[in-house]
């Protein structure tokens, strides 16, 4: 071998270690496979500091590595996610697992599965205006409570109520399609004692009308009442995980590389978002995404467990919990609702959000 070709021998060895390093500091990755594969992705909502650690993933080039192209489509409340994701063919969706339980035990043969817990502890809250005398669950008796018909919390709060030891047929619930403005609009003219939502989202709503959370608002949180419930996860299709389960373990390792990402720097989750959506406001949707991981995500679990996973025993509580209080037809087992076959090894997922064991 002559020196020329030895010297161009050495060269390409230490572009080839160089080259992906540096590629990857620049957030921009080169495939780790030849087949591309687009995947449809169902959000919770639509783009928000909420699930800004998706696109931060997306923008990062995490899917491209693993030769996934994703296409979001915004969705229509958490709690509506599972079911559509059977009915418009999803590949993979982020929504409430409540919801899901009850699609499993009605559907089971078509109801998507659980691959990635992303809310360890329920978002869901009775929303109170400030003073309001109602400090218990029992003080909810002969109480209108109105939300959105879709809204978790609305759509919890039979098993949240029980739990409380409260009968919830005592209580009047009301559906109301009307916008978080008009929603609290009428917990101000006190046409309702509370308001059904997530904190983050009451929060945001709040502080977006140039308003101070603390001083206006109260809540009755559902994770101190019914500490059992889970909130939202990633979910794929049952076609995915029966014909492509390569595809799902390579979705789930790059949505956990954004949430790492996230948790690192979570300044550049929300400038991704406002690359997106330049109409959102920073500091509301720094604070609704800071809400999500250190609120949605803080249960004590986490540490041991890391983000991503569940407590089955806990979540075998939760389900028998929405079976009793939604009437469904059957009880389905935790691993008929989530798998942890597609889970990033312990050592790879967050596990600094927990609060402390109590």
């Amino acid at each position: 071998m002559t020196i020329d070709r030895i010297l161009a021998t050495i060269v390409a060895l230490v572009l080839a270690i160089v080259a992906p390093a540096t590629i990857q500091s620049q957030g921009i990755e080169q495939s780790a496979v030849g087949t591309r594969r687009t995947v449809k992705v169902l959000l919770n909502s639509g783009i928000s500091g909420a699930n800004a650690w998706l696109l931060l993933a997306d923008a990062r080039g995490y899917f491209r590595y693993e030769g996934i192209d994703v296409q979001f489509t915004p969705g229509r409340g958490a709690y509506t996610a599972a079911t559509h994701m059977v009915q418009d063919t999803f590949d993979f969706g982020y929504g409430d697992i409540n919801a899901l339980i009850e699609e499993s035990s009605i559907r089971p043969e078509t109801a998507p599965i659980g691959v990635f817990m992303v809310h360890n502890r329920s978002p869901s809250a009775i929303i109170m205006l400030k003073g309001s005398p109602i400090t218990a669950v029992r003080q909810l008796a002969a109480k209108r409570i109105i939300g959105h018909p879709t809204d978790v919390a609305l759509n919890t709060f039979d098993a949240f109520a029980r739990r409380g030891v409260l009968d919830p047929n005592l209580v009047r619930v009301t559906p109301d399609t009307s916008t978080w403005t008009g929603l609290l609009g009428a917990l101000e003219r006190k046409e309702a004692d509370g308001v059904f939502g997530y904190l983050s989202t009451s929060m945001a709503a709040i502080e977006s009308s140039g308003r101070d959370v603390e001083s206006t608002l109260t809540f009755l949180r559902f994770r101190d009442i019914a500490p059992e419930l889970y909130g939202s996860a990633l979910m794929a299709s049952r076609a995915m995980v029966d014909r492509d389960p390569v595809i799902v373990r390579a979705f789930v390792r790059a949505a956990n590389r954004g949430l790492v990402a996230t948790v690192n720097d979570p300044d550049a989750a929300i400038a991704e978002l406002t690359r997106r959506d330049p109409t959102q406001r920073v500091e509301v949707e720094r604070n609704r995404l800071q809400r999500t991981l250190h609120g949605d995500m803080g249960a004590a679990e986490g540490n041991r467990i890391g983000i991503g996973d569940i407590d089955a025993k806990r979540f075998t509580l939760a389900i028998r919990m929405m079976h009793d209080a939604c009437r469904l037809p059957r009880t389905p087992t935790w691993n008929e609702i989530f798998s942890r076959e597609y889970l990033p090894p312990l050592l790879d997922r967050v596990r600094t959000l927990g609060e402390p064991e109590r």
